[in-house]
């Protein structure tokens, strides 16, 4: 191997022979202190950490049993990119699943290499661009304030600093970002500021260790550096680390230096993020950065990319949910290994037969909480026995699999502890809590008690019943939501939740109940199903320069032809006093509303486009609230309720109309004409083959006669189509029943202006929404819902999306908002809206 370590070797071959974690322990403290002694780093918080007989100490040794054997191996030899490389390979068995916080590792190789790293030769030439990068920083350093940059530098000084750029442009995602030769120069993006030369230097010296003469020049190394790092979200942060995904904005500045420069050597670096020790307390994760820290040697002044000692990491503030009890759950009851390391830790003290008797108790008996401590207090020497658990493969919840963890564990440890209470160990102040074991998924929690309201109707609707009256009240546009007066909380405890199924079960008539009974499995499959779409089609939006990249631009409609620099030139002065622009500007969210940003953030990750060009003047619609601008004139809020935010969620993600926005939006126009009884042409892009669209957009736009309404004209279309022996579609359906809720004969038509030349938007209220949701709900064929629940469905998508996509902040929405406007405003210029000329008569 190019580069190896005694106590690496050691520590390997003890493991190999068969050694318990307990046993090799040792030898990780020996490593640890000699990476304190390496000098060039400090690592006080190490040397704390492993002091003999502390509770930091104890931590790291329950920490250092979640690590697979295999996994354990290849992480101190350096070959996790070559043992995981093939992400169908046995070897991610061993891994866990990045659902919470903990410690990572990214390994690299390079593309078409099957997990192996660089040649010795192409270390080399690795070493001199990085050494030539180090050069031209401290140039950069000298001539940064310079107005003229260069003729403050020599022809050579002048040649490192372009091959700088070069190398910080295979960093840069569009290529309208990237540096041209003649462009200033920029500050380089892999520079580490007052260390910079110095971290250069260790990482030379790094790669030189690995340019071992013994070897063949060109054969590729299964060894590869590796960069340890930890969060309370891993799974964000290991994207952040990949440059397929991401600019490396947040990296160390090494990882991004070595990257870069392995791509402008023409070669494609591949990252492979692993997910190491995932932990249940908050004080757990800067220990166990330490930990793989020291077992992966991943100092730069050793085999690795880190530059600061571990367990020290501040920029930990993504956390917004608590993962620890996932944690538990995958740690130690999807993942056998934890419970297996401890057993092999027990039996290797064989001396103790107490620890032993406890080994023995963990395939007989289940504690609870309780009968835990006192068992634990009396040295496990209870004379109770209690419940069997079945020795057929039978699946344990995680309360029973916490416990028989806690227990042996406890064991490990000196006699003089036990009486320290087990779950004090493993768990702090949560022991004993099981979360919702046994219960059902939190998906299935939405479903039936946050007040899905595909099942607050009581009315059976049939053709005939359905009218405006059978619509929910709605109150969404008021933006705090409403609160129950019976003091509940609105969750339901497990044992509710189990009430409530049984319940519901038990009252259906027997040949009902041989459908319900694979429900629940039915939606596990479905929830299976649509994760793994998600994560193969949808990944995640890491940086606001993607959403950006969606926004049309001045040189697209250059391009296209539609547009000249010199209109652009004249549109920009007309920006400048535009006070809509200004608004956008300055605007800020309410507090109270938690539904805005999350709407972005579902809508741009699942269906890649903004809510903004779903509620679009494009689309002949805007929101119904409107704000007052400095001069004096009123325009559409473009901050919308989040009653209104969340009933868009539902339509885009759940609606029947899948991926055609442009059909949802027509929906939405023609809820709102049918509420203000509009006579004028209605707007009826549709993106479909059907006869019956076409016909009908002849009818309400092409050739609108305003002497009748919507619903008459709906009708003589329905009548014409099955007049030519063809079946009506869900379309006509879903129109029928908006029609019954929003129309009323009562409204005055609304016919415009008599001077309205360009079309007015509709202005959507939260009720147009809802009516078009409860429009799909009571489509029925045979009695039955043609659809799937619009709720459920967009529940069963947020619910695997996460919240770890742009945009984020006030900020990103004022960035993104203004931005969209300025093209949409463009837009309208190049291709102004009017509607089309309509009769009085037909």
């Amino acid at each position: 191997m190019p580069v190896s370590n005694f106590l690496g070797d050691l520590l390997v071959e003890q493991l190999d022979r068969g050694a318990s974690h307990n046993a090799l322990f040792p030898v990780v403290k020996a490593m640890a202190y000699q990476l304190t002694r390496q000098g060039q780093i400090p690592c006080t918080k190490m040397s704390e950490a492993f002091t003999d007989g502390s509770d930091t100490e104890k931590e790291l040794k329950v920490l250092f049993h979640t690590i697979h054997r295999k996994t354990l191996r290849s992480l101190v030899l350096g070959f996790l990119a070559y043992d995981l490389y093939d992400e169908d390979s046995d070897n991610w068995k061993h891994i866990y699943a990045p659902n919470g916080s903990g410690t990572y590792v990214i390994a690299t190789s390079i593309k078409g290499r099957h997990g192996l790293f660089l040649s010795r030769y192409e270390i080399k030439e690795l070493s001199m661009l990085i050494e030539k990068y180090a050069v031209a920083c401290t140039v950069w350093a000298k001539i940064k304030d310079s107005y003229g940059q260069a003729s403050q530098v020599s022809q050579e000084e002048e040649e490192l600093l372009k091959e700088a750029m070069m190398i910080d442009n295979q960093l840069l995602r569009k290529k309208n970002q990237e540096w041209s030769v003649g462009d200033r120069f920029r500050e380089p993006r892999c520079w580490s500021g007052r260390n910079g030369t110095a971290n250069a230097a260790a990482l030379i010296k790094m790669l030189t260790r690995r340019r071992d003469g013994h070897f063949d020049g060109n054969v590729h190394q299964a060894q590869s550096p590796v960069y340890v790092g930890c969060a309370h979200q891993i799974k964000k942060r290991m994207l952040a680390h990949d440059p397929d995904l991401s600019s490396l904005a947040g990296s160390s500045s090494m990882l991004k230096l070595m990257l870069a420069s392995i791509r402008y050597m023409g070669l494609k670096p591949m990252v492979h993020s692993v997910p190491m020790v995932m932990v249940w307390k908050g004080e757990q994760i800067p220990l166990s950065e330490i930990l793989v820290t020291v077992l992966a040697q991943s100092l730069v002044t050793q085999h690795g990319l880190n530059l600061i000692q571990p367990g020290t990491n501040s920029s930990m503030d993504e956390r917004t949910t608590d993962h620890h009890q996932s944690v538990i759950e995958n740690s130690w009851v999807r993942r056998s290994w934890f419970k297996e390391n401890l057993e092999k830790s027990i039996g290797f003290r064989s001396g103790r037969p107490l620890y032993q008797a406890a080994l023995d108790r963990l395939n007989t008996e289940r504690l609870s909480a309780g009968q835990l401590r006192r068992a634990t207090g009396s040295g496990l020497a209870t004379k109770r026995r209690y419940s069997q658990l079945s020795d057929n493969g039978e699946k344990r919840n995680p309360e029973s699999v916490r416990q028989d963890a806690a227990i042996a564990f406890t064991d490990v440890e000196d006699e003089v502890d036990r009486s320290r209470e087990t779950e004090e160990v493993l768990l702090g102040e949560n022991a004993g809590a099981t979360g919702n074991d046994g219960g059902i998924s939190g998906l299935e929690e939405d479903i039936l008690f946050d007040g899905a309201d595909d099942n607050d109707d009581d009315a059976e609707f049939s053709d005939e019943d359905f009218t405006d009256k059978s619509a929910i009240d709605s109150q969404s546009e008021d933006e705090a939501p409403q609160k129950s007066n019976n003091g509940s909380s609105g969750k339901a405890t497990p044992a509710q939740k189990q009430q409530k199924l049984s319940q519901d079960f038990f009252e259906l008539p027997p040949e009902l109940q041989t459908i319900g009974q694979h429900q629940a499995a039915k939606l596990a499959r479905a929830a299976d199903s649509s994760k793994g779409w998600v994560r193969k089609h949808r990944s995640q939006i890491q940086e606001l320069d993607i959403l950006e990249g969606w926004i049309p631009t001045a040189e697209d409609a250059m391009k296209d032809g539609t547009w000249t620099q010199q209109q652009e030139d004249v549109f920009q002065q007309g920006l400048q006093d535009d006070p809509y622009l200004q608004y956008l500007q300055s605007v800020s969210i309410p507090r109270g509303n938690k539904g805005f940003i999350p709407m972005w953030k579902k809508i741009c990750k699942l269906r890649r486009c903004f809510p903004t060009s779903i509620i679009s003047p494009l689309n002949y619609l805007e929101y119904h609230g409107r704000v007052t601008l400095a001069d004096g004139t009123q325009a559409a809020d473009p901050v919308w309720t989040r009653g209104f935010s969340d009933r868009l969620v539902r339509l885009t993600l759940g609606g029947p109309w899948g991926t055609n926005i442009t059909l949802l939006t027509l929906f939405i126009r023609y809820a709102v004409a049918c509420r203000i009884n509009d006579r004028r042409a209605v707007p009826f892009a549709h993106e479909t083959d059907s006869k019956f669209l076409d016909t009908m957009r002849m009818r309400l736009y092409v050739s609108r006669d305003s002497s009748k309404s919507i619903p008459q004209i709906h009708k003589e279309v329905r009548r014409g189509i099955e007049a030519t022996g063809l079946a009506l579609p869900w379309y006509s359906v879903l129109m029928r029943n908006i029609k019954k809720v929003a129309y009323s004969q009562e409204t005055e038509a609304h016919r415009g202006g008599e001077d309205e030349g360009a079309f007015s938007p509709y202005r959507v209220l939260t009720e147009d929404l809802h009516c078009v949701d409860r429009a799909v709900h009571h489509c029925k064929d045979l009695g039955r819902p043609m659809f799937a629940s619009v709720g459920d469905s967009a529940r069963l998508l947020s619910h695997e999306r996460g919240g770890y996509d742009f945009p984020k902040t006030e900020e990103d929405m004022r960035y993104l908002l203004c931005r969209i406007y300025v093209a949409q405003k463009r837009h309208m210029e190049i291709e102004p809206f009017s509607a089309p000329s309509q009769s009085s008569s037909g």
